[in-house]
């Protein structure tokens, strides 16, 4: 909302209008908000909410679908201007993870959330440089959740959460574009396979790998943008394999939205 500002506003849809705007729980004190990240749980009411301010700090607060439970203070030295946190929860369990940066340290550090409260901090893998994005996907037939990460050395790196422990890290790509934007997404197709899509510098190609069977698939190459690829978003049909892609051109500044049907691309502009 208004600057400085450390109080999360929000809006509840009742089927056929937004209520009126309320107030969260505050966040500590500080000169505001820089990124807030939602995930709802499976088969239940409550929403997580975590938030990175701009002195550093990550705190996590859950809606149980009509008020706000107490801020918890997840970290209070995360120095990126990006979002170097995520939120996801494991399909079956309901159990919660959040991963995030904590200084400069190239280990991810991890909390998860169960019975109402957050554990620990523990550490993920190392990606071998500072986080810069970090993302969260999980997995719709199991526990698992994927992590990627995009360091400041512009490497993409990914692992697995089992639902207990950590897989191997995976370097996918040594050279993406720049760590400025985020220039890469995962989805999970509804049979459990998941998708990768990135930049890859000086590319005009989109680069997608797949990983089924705990391995991740070779690199291959969506279409021409004839342009520089700045940001992905990818979005999963929950029932099926397809998912779409949006990508930001960032040299000529267009739109292109492409699907894949879980075997091939199509593509277009918007």
């Amino acid at each position: 909302k208004s600057s400085p500002s450390y109080t999360p506003y929000y809006r509840v849809w009742n089927g056929s209008g937004w209520a009126p705007e309320q107030a969260a729980t505050t966040f500590g004190s500080g000169n505001g908000i820089q990124w807030l990240v939602l995930a709802p749980k499976n088969g239940s009411q409550e929403i997580m909410l975590a938030a990175k301010t701009d002195t550093n700090d990550i705190y996590a607060q859950a809606w149980s679908g009509s008020a706000w439970g107490s801020v918890t203070t997840i970290e209070t030295n995360a120095p990126c201007s990006y979002q170097c946190f995520d939120l996801a929860y494991e399909r079956q369990s309901g159990d919660g993870l959040i991963v995030y940066r904590e200084g400069n340290v190239d280990t991810p550090r991890y909390r998860t959330y169960s019975s109402g409260s957050w554990s620990s901090e523990s550490s993920a893998g190392d990606v071998g440089a500072d986080p810069a994005w970090v993302r969260l996907e999980s997995d719709p037939t199991g526990e698992r959740i994927m992590l990627a990460v995009l360091d400041e050395n512009n490497d993409l790196n990914v692992q697995r959460w089992s639902g207990s422990a950590w897989g191997s890290n995976s370097e996918l790509e040594n050279a993406m574009e720049s760590d400025v934007t985020r220039g890469f997404d995962l989805a999970y197709q509804a049979n459990g396979t998941a998708l990768i899509e990135y930049n890859e510098g000086g590319v005009e190609f989109p680069r997608y790998r797949l990983y089924t069977e705990s391995t991740w698939g070779s690199e291959q190459t969506a279409w021409d943008i004839d342009g520089d690829i700045g940001w992905v978003a990818l979005a999963a049909n929950s029932t099926g394999n397809d998912i779409f892609s949006l990508i930001v051109d960032n040299e000529n500044n267009e739109l292109f939205l492409h699907k894949w049907d879980g075997y091939r691309w199509t593509e277009g502009e918007l």
